[in-house]
């Protein structure tokens, strides 16, 4: 009896597949996650790899492959089979154990085609199963989806057959899977001798740490709380396969987080869990450099490995170290090794968590660091590391994304936003206006800054400040800056030494608008701003396509200043036939607690028509009064 093929895809990818199928073309940003759509239908064919996890189910004598995402691979990187098979091995680095490439995928013209000369990239899968996605267009413009699987042998293809496709929910299919992450530093001594270079030594540093750690039985500690467990610590062995149950069983099948893991040395566990104060790090062993490479310079390398795991819940105790704790481990060694190859002053490289758009699991990437001492930016150093990743991945060439602060905090599942007391993103699930039109939204994350907080007593003159300090945030929370958001008083003082105000200003009450806001982001955070001017509050319509661009393209918060008062700008709803329009306002005016049903319910978030009156009173948009629109620029850095 032949075994059958079934595919489980998440509902959103086949959606994910149609739109890249239809897009225009990628900008020069290569950012096919951009929300900038045009009725132009591509010219050519993206492409990338399917990423999930396979597995046997024996009952049903079926062989089972869940897809959980796309990664988009740059264009040029699919010219030729070698130029694949190359990406492929470093896209395969990234993922963390449990996770692996299934499939290829093709979007647009001739995109059947496309996955057919792109299959003899991809490696045998765990299920000897490769997945081929094609998301064809038409000649009329229609766009056909279809899949297949490949048999597959020595990266021959040996049978090829339609497939059974299942639509699954994307957190069910992880719903199975336990998270478990394990850091641990690493020491080695590299010996630097005229008969060979510095990446030589290093590579054959890492070549040996790595062998030394296979050979070693290491345990985990973990913390237990599984039903009937008593929270008691799990001890998960590398070497070792004879515990009882499945990982599943002994942590909490309900629970978001991921597990922390220790690793020790197997002779010290016992130690660890009497006194948890005992550092068991795992330490490697080296002969001195053989007598023909002497004399020798000694120099201590450090590998700050960090790694998490995808483990299904089914897996029995005794495999969980094995098959993938350690492995995860290993896996990182020769990218740190490599990190730091090129620099013979550097001694020390780390891997950090980042999850990306559209990507559900968290990718592992290895970073040089600086000499102890020095000033020299981690994130600097490591720029054209992060270039080549952007590309790989097919992620934005204008936008941070895998920065310092964009890393997942140490035993977090997301990624590192400032901590923050006030509300953010109140305007999401908030009811579009039924204007027969697009919307075009910030695009983002914010902290909601209004009056009288920070025991700030600004109501009456402080709403162009605050909607600045919103703006700030947004910066923040995208990981453009590190930098606080200012201050009144730190405002004023920027508008003084920029030389636009007397010192007098500072410690005042007096207003400011979109024009000393645009010193301040300029000043502080080098973000230029463009100014749309509207000459009458009823003529606000008139720049709809405008302000619907700024946020198609720069996605940033708009500050809104006229008359007395000052807003934010979240969004647009407009139509191009019946000129009808509404604005989504983030109004800085509200002097309450952050109670968000309070803030929706009394407008001060919401879509306002021309017309209609302001959360405070008084109309939103004056007829006669002048307005600026200040308009923050997206800074074009990775």
């Amino acid at each position: 009896m032949s075994t059958r093929r079934a595919v489980s895809i998440p509902v959103g990818l086949e959606a994910a597949l149609v739109e890249l199928a239809s897009s225009t073309d990628p900008d020069s940003s290569g950012d096919f996650l951009s929300r900038k759509r045009t009725s132009v239908r591509r010219k050519t064919c993206s492409w990338g790899w399917l990423t999930g996890f396979c597995f046997d189910q024996k009952e049903a004598n079926q062989k089972q492959t869940s897809l959980l995402s796309l990664l988009r691979a740059s264009e040029e990187l699919g010219s030729t089979e070698s130029a694949a098979l190359v990406a492929l091995g470093k896209v395969s680095s990234l993922l963390p154990p449990g996770i692996e490439i299934v499939g290829v995928y093709a979007a647009g013209p001739g995109a059947r085609q496309k996955v057919r000369s792109l299959a003899a990239s991809c490696p045998c899968t765990s299920s000897d199963l490769i997945i081929l996605a094609a998301a064809d267009v038409s000649e009329d413009g229609s766009t056909m989806l279809s899949y297949q699987s490949c048999e597959c042998s020595h990266r021959d293809l040996v049978k090829e057959e339609k497939t059974h496709v299942h639509l699954s929910q994307l957190e069910r299919m992880l719903d199975n899977h336990i998270k478990i992450r394990c850091s641990v530093d690493l020491h080695c001594p590299a010996y630097d001798t005229a008969s060979r270079t510095w990446a030589e030594h290093v590579e054959a540093a890492a070549e040996q740490l790595q062998s030394s750690l296979a050979s070693r039985e290491l345990a985990f500690l973990m913390p237990g709380g599984g039903e009937g467990k008593g929270g008691e610590a799990l001890v998960l062995r590398s070497g070792s396969a004879s515990a009882e149950g499945s990982i599943g069983g002994h942590v909490p099948k309900e629970s978001l987080e991921v597990f922390a893991a220790e690793v020790f040395e197997d002779a010290a566990v016992s130690d660890r869990l009497s006194e948890l104060r005992i550092s068991g790090a795992p330490s490697a062993l080296y002969s001195p450099a053989s007598a023909d490479e002497a004399p020798a310079a000694v120099k201590p390398l450090c590998f700050r490995l960090d790694s998490v795991c995808y483990v299904p819940s089914l897996t029995p105790l005794g495999e969980v170290a094995g098959r993938f704790l350690l492995p995860g481990l290993l896996k990182q060694i020769k990218p740190c090794a490599k990190a730091i190859a090129q620099h013979d002053t550097l001694r020390e490289a780390q891997v950090f968590q980042f999850l990306v758009p559209e990507t559900p699991f968290h990718i592992a990437v290895a970073y040089k660091l600086p000499p102890s001492g020095s000033s020299e930016d981690v994130d600097e150093l490591n720029l054209p590391r992060r270039r080549e990743l952007h590309r790989i991945l097919g992620l934005p060439l204008d936008r941070p994304m895998l920065r310092l602060s964009n890393a997942c905090r140490e035993g977090s599942g997301g990624g590192a936003n400032p901590g923050t007391s006030r509300l953010a993103d109140v305007h999401i699930g908030l009811t579009s206006p039924k204007i027969d039109g697009r919307v075009s939204l910030v695009s983002g994350s914010y902290d909601y800054y209004h009056y009288m907080q920070d025991r700030t007593d600004d109501s009456g003159w402080g709403c162009a400040y605050r909607s600045l300090q919103t703006i700030m945030s947004w910066f923040r929370r995208q990981h453009y800056t590190s930098k606080p958001v200012l201050s009144h008083r730190e405002i004023q003082q920027t508008l003084v030494d920029v030389g636009d105000k007397p010192s007098t200003f500072v410690g005042s009450r007096e207003w400011i608008g979109a024009i000393e806001l645009s010193y301040v982001l300029d000043s502080y955070l080098q973000v230029t701003s463009k100014i749309i001017t509207v000459s009458s509050g009823s003529d606000m319509p008139s720049k709809a396509w405008e302000i619907s661009n700024h946020f198609e393209t720069q996605g940033t918060p708009i500050m809104i200043g006229g008359g007395v008062l000052a807003y934010t700008l979240l969004g647009i709803k407009f139509s191009e036939i019946t000129g009808e329009c509404a604005f989504l306002i983030l109004d800085p005016h509200y002097t309450g607690g952050e109670d968000l049903q309070r803030i929706r319910s009394g407008t001060w978030v919401g879509w306002k028509m021309l017309g209609e009156k302001a959360a405070a009173g008084g109309d939103l948009f004056v007829k006669g009064a002048f307005y600026n629109l200040l308009c923050p620029q997206r800074p074009n850095v990775i």
